[in-house]
C-alpha cells in the first residue's frame, strides 16, 4: 500500500447505523442495510485517525517467504501534526532470520497496511467507485462487505484510484477489519487478454466454418499465461476502538487463460508467497475509546 494519506477530505444517522449493526450480529443480515453515502462518511473519518492528531505505536514485524526465509523487523509508526514518519529497523538477525528484500511484484509499501484506510477518504470518490455487496462474519464481527474499483471512466492514477477489490468493515465501530486487493491496471490488462483471446477463438471458428477441401487449416490460438498477486490484510488488534493490522499475505500466481480465473482461489500455479505478521505493539500515543468513537460519528475533531 503506498502513503496516499495527504488526500483529505448526525448522530441520528450514527444511531440507525448501530441499530442496522446490532441486527448483523452473529451474521444475522440486516433489515436494511446502510446507505452508501453514510457508510462512506464514516469510512472518512476512521480514515482520518491513522494520519491526523497524534498516533504513535511500534510492533515487531515477521516476514516469511515461501515458508523458507525470514526476517523480523520493528515497526515504528508516529504521525505529527499530520505527518507521518514509519521507519523499518531490522532486528539481530539469528540462525533463521536474514534481511529480506521484497519480491518482485510486491509493492515496497504493502509493508504498511495500516494506510489501506485511505482508500476512504472523501476526495477519492470522484475516482473510485464503492458498493455494498452483502454481509459476512470476519475475526468473529459482523462486517459490511464493501467493494473498490476505478471510477468507469475514470484513468487510473497512482496513489489515487490504483486498486480493485473489497474491503470488510465491521458493522457498529466502521473500522476496517478486512482488505483483499489488486492492482486495477493489472487487473484491466488480465480483462484486455481475455478479450483479446475470445475474439482470436472467434475468427479462428469463422475461419474453420468455411474451410473448403485443399485450403490450409487456420492456427489454432494457443493457451495465455498471466500472472497476479493478491494482497490479503487482516486488522485483528483493538486498542481503543481502533483497529491494528496483525497479518497481511502477498500470493503471486500463474494462471492458464483461458481455463484459469483469477477469482477462482484454487486455480493457478502459486509462484511465490509472502507472510508479514504484526504482534508485540506498544502504543505510546493513541486516542481514547472515547475520543475514537466520538470522531467516527460525528462528535469529535480529528
Amino acid at each position: 500500500m503506498r502513503d496516499v494519506l495527504d488526500m483529505h477530505g448526525s448522530r441520528s444517522a450514527a444511531a440507525v447505523l448501530l441499530v442496522l449493526a446490532g441486527s448483523m450480529a452473529h451474521g444475522e443480515a440486516p433489515a436494511e442495510p446502510p446507505s452508501l453515502p453514510l457508510l462512506l462518511e464514516r469510512l472518512d473519518r476512521v480514515a482520518g485517525l491513522y494520519r491526523s492528531g497524534s498516533l504513535d505505536f511500534t510492533c515487531v514485524e515477521s516476514i516469511e517467504v515461501d515458508r523458507k526465509r525470514r526476517g523480523k523487523y520493528d515497526y515504528i509508526y508516529k504521525v505529527t501534526d499530520g505527518h507521518l514518519e514509519d521507519r523499518h529497523i531490522p532486528r539481530a538477525l539469528g540462525k533463521r532470520s536474514q534481511l529480506l528484500r521484497t519480491p518482485k511484484g510486491v509493492p515496497d509499501g504493502i509493508a504498511r497496511p495500516s494506510l489501506w484506510t485511505g482508500l476512504f477518504y472523501e476526495v477519492r470518490r470522484p475516482y473510485v467507485r464503492f458498493g455494498i455487496t452483502g454481509h459476512e462474519v470476519v475475526l468473529g464481527r459482523s462486517t459490511i462487505r464493501v467493494t473498490f474499483e476505478p471510477t468507469p471512466g475514470k484513468s487510473i492514477v497512482k496513489d489515487v484510484n490504483d486498486w480493485i477489490g473489497t474491503a470488510w468493515v465491521d458493522a457498529e465501530t466502521f473500522q476496517v477489519v478486512k482488505v483483499v486487493a489488486r492492482d486495477a491496471a493489472r487487473q484491466a490488462d488480465y480483462l484486455e487478454l481475455l478479450d483479446r483471446h475470445k475474439r482470436e477463438v472467434r475468427r479462428y471458428e469463422e475461419a474453420l466454418a468455411v474451410l473448403r477441401k485443399g485450403d490450409p487449416k487456420p492456427r489454432k490460438p494457443q493457451s495465455l499465461t498471466f500472472e497476479m498477486t493478491t494482497y490479503s490484510s487482516w486488522f485483528g488488534l483493538v486498542k481503543n476502538g481502533m483497529r491494528f493490522p496483525t497479518e497481511v499475505r502477498s500470493e503471486r500466481r500463474r494462471y492458464l487463460l483461458p481455463d484459469e480465473e483469477i477469482d477462482d482461489p484454487g486455480a493457478g500455479h502459486r509462484i511465490f508467497m509472502v507472510i508479514q505478521k504484526f504482534d508485540k505493539y506498544r502504543f505510546f500515543s493513541v486516542r481514547s475509546e472515547e475520543q475514537v468513537t466520538g470522531v467516527v460519528f460525528g462528535e469529535g475533531t480529528e
